[in-house]
């Protein structure tokens, strides 16, 4: 291979090493698969795929080590690892080619991105939840243990020094219980909607770095072009009923799905809502500095309560209703350049 030839191996590893790094690094582990979606966009799929062959090797031998060291549930958080980079990078960058170089063929054809997306979060989703029934293997008494401190502090704070509230703060909260409580949230819809925000958030850092750097982001699709998939209304109309079934009959398993089923089409039609908005507000000839405070009051308002739940509403009913309502006419009217 020609010496310039290694510059892409090169930044696969790179990438692939500050991905591994960011990792273990307490908060900035939320943004690790940045690097990774940042080849992605940047250097294209040949170099994501390769960086995540990398980091599937270094992963590997991590939970070795830590197993050898008598960690517990080390394999556990390495298929969690697994799933959420192999999906983060099939989102990213596509099926992978047959090979590690500029040009290759890919080895399927490739579909779309929405459906690479919710097959890469129902796998994070399984992940997760698999990770949450291994540690509560055994009643969940070693996290309950790790929680306890916290909670009696936490019940310290509400109860105000007041003997009688602190009485009935600790009778109506204990470790146990909000581990359950929280293991019924995560199965029920809770791990996909978790994995959505990681997988979405990500991606946009990825995007926006890229963009920073001007490396090939630029014809990146954009939020306004998406439409759901006519199917989505009907799975979203069949799921309704069957929670109600349900719950009705003590299906547990029906019920399960039914909300994994909900939350997944209320994420497709928020980012059709999130769309129709984007659409409006690019044919306003605003200027630069309107466009930035616009989206400055959104971000605003999703870190607000009271004000992300109605922007949220918003968005819901938008994508919905646009099933039935000419909301965009994009598809005969292309957006203004």
């Amino acid at each position: 291979m020609p010496a310039k030839g290694w510059g892409l191996p090169l930044k696969a590893v790179a990438c692939a090493a500050l991905c591994i790094l960011m990792m273990n690094l307490g908060t900035l582990a939320l943004f690790f698969l940045v690097p990774l979606g940042f080849s992605a966009v940047a250097f294209g799929p040949s170099v994501a795929w390769l960086a995540f062959a990398i980091i599937t090797g270094g992963n590997v031998l991590l939970t070795l080590f830590f197993s050898l060291q008598g960690a517990d549930g080390g394999i556990v958080m390495g298929i969690l690892y697994f799933s959420m980079t192999a999906g983060f990078t099939w989102v990213m960058a596509g099926n992978p080619p047959l090979g590690f170089m500029p040009g290759k063929k890919r080895i399927l054809p490739e579909p779309r991105t929405l459906y690479r997306f919710v097959c890469a979060i129902s796998a994070m989703a399984m992940s997760l939840s698999g990770m949450l029934l291994w540690f509560g293997r055994d009643g969940y008494s070693e996290l309950a243990l790790w929680i306890e401190p916290q909670l009696n502090g936490l019940v310290g704070l509400l109860s105000g020094g007041d003997a009688t509230m602190r009485s009935y703060t600790e009778g109506s909260l204990s470790a146990e219980q909000l581990i359950r409580d929280a293991v019924s949230i995560t199965v029920r819809g809770g791990a996909i909607l978790s994995s959505a925000m990681l997988l979405f958030f990500n991606r946009q850092l990825a995007f926006g770095l890229a963009r920073l750097f001007r490396l090939r982001a630029a014809g990146s699709p954009r939020l306004a072009d998406f439409f759901a998939p006519p199917v989505t209304i009907l799975c979203l109309t069949v799921s309704l009923p069957a929670l109600l079934v349900g719950r009705s009959v003590g299906m547990l398993t029906l019920e399960v799905v039914a909300w994994n089923v909900i939350v997944v089409c209320g994420i497709v039609f928020l980012a059709q809502g999130g769309g129709i908005a984007m659409y409006n507000l690019a044919r306003r000839r605003l200027p630069p500095l309107a466009r930035f405070l616009i989206g400055l009051l959104f971000l605003v308002s999703l870190f607000t309560p009271g004000l992300n739940l109605l922007a949220l509403a918003v968005l819901l009913i938008l994508g919905i209703a646009e099933n039935w309502l000419p909301l965009r006419r994009v598809r005969v009217e292309p957006l203004p350049k």
